[in-house]
């Protein structure tokens, strides 16, 4: 039986190298880490994680660093080369193509309000592409995000003026607990 929490180490060091790349795309070093070899208990995890760092290398996304001498047959450390390459590798979308593709399904909702709600999307954007969280929302939560601009557009146009906070959050988005 396979332990799958630390058979996946590699893809949790690599996603956290993207994450790093992402937050800080100006950096004047590429976002490098060392392998954590502690959470790797058995030769087969150790060669499976060998292997995933062997692959993302082979694809342009890393330099893997490897010891000397008799540490040879360790890695040392990981460097992220490109780190559009690395996201392809690992299957996902960079941060700033998500917050954009978000951006887009929220700017129809944005630009129905005041000009101060499409600037505040244009913020959440520059944050949601370094990977950080805006109004304690991510680019992932796009329904949510959309609710928050459904209200603020609302609350824009003066639509909450006398009304309960209740009876207004049903009349912008049909949900009374929304506000």
């Amino acid at each position: 039986m396979t332990d799958v929490r630390t058979m996946d180490v590699g893809v949790e060091l690599l996603e956290r190298l993207l994450e790093r790349s992402e937050r800080n795309p100006d950096r004047s070093r590429p976002a490098s880490a060392a392998p954590e070899y502690d959470r790797l208990s058995t030769a087969q995890q150790v060669s499976r994680f060998h292997d995933l760092m062997a692959a993302a290398e082979r694809f342009g996304a890393v330099e893997v660093q490897r010891g000397k001498r008799d540490r040879s047959h360790l890695i040392e450390r990981v460097r992220v080369l490109d780190p559009e390459l690395l996201a392809r590798h690992l299957g996902r979308p960079t941060a700033p193509a998500t917050a954009q593709r978000v951006r887009g399904e929220l700017l129809p909702v944005a630009t129905t309000g005041e000009p101060w709600v499409a600037t505040l999307l244009n913020e959440m954007t520059a944050r949601w592409s370094r990977g950080e969280a805006a109004y304690r929302l991510t680019a992932g939560h796009a329904d949510a995000a959309k609710e928050f601009f459904t209200l603020l557009t609302s609350i824009s146009r003066k639509e909450a003026r006398g009304l309960d906070a209740r009876t207004f959050a049903q009349k912008a988005t049909n949900d009374t607990k929304a506000f």
